[in-house]
């Protein structure tokens, strides 16, 4: 399934990100990873079109929160 590919994709990059990235980053890779597993649990009868707009409401609200957290570490107080 197109989902758990997904899934482990996010977890590889969580678990590469963990040498790299600040931690209440990788904090969010992982919330973000969960998300969508307990979406796709929730969800089984749920469209492939349904899926796919769920997950990306999931993913865009945790750009978002990148976003501020990128901004708070280089500085920028419009956060």
């Amino acid at each position: 399934m197109a989902n758990d590919d997904l899934t482990k994709r996010i977890q590889a990059a969580t678990a590469v990100a963990c040498i790299s990235l600040p931690g209440d980053t990788v904090l969010l890779i992982d919330s973000l990873s969960r998300q969508i597993d307990e979406l796709s649990s929730r969800n089984a009868s749920a469209s492939t079109g349904e899926q796919m707009l769920a997950e990306a409401a999931i993913f865009q609200k945790g750009l978002n929160h990148l976003a501020a957290l990128a901004k708070r570490d280089i500085g920028d107080n419009d956060v």
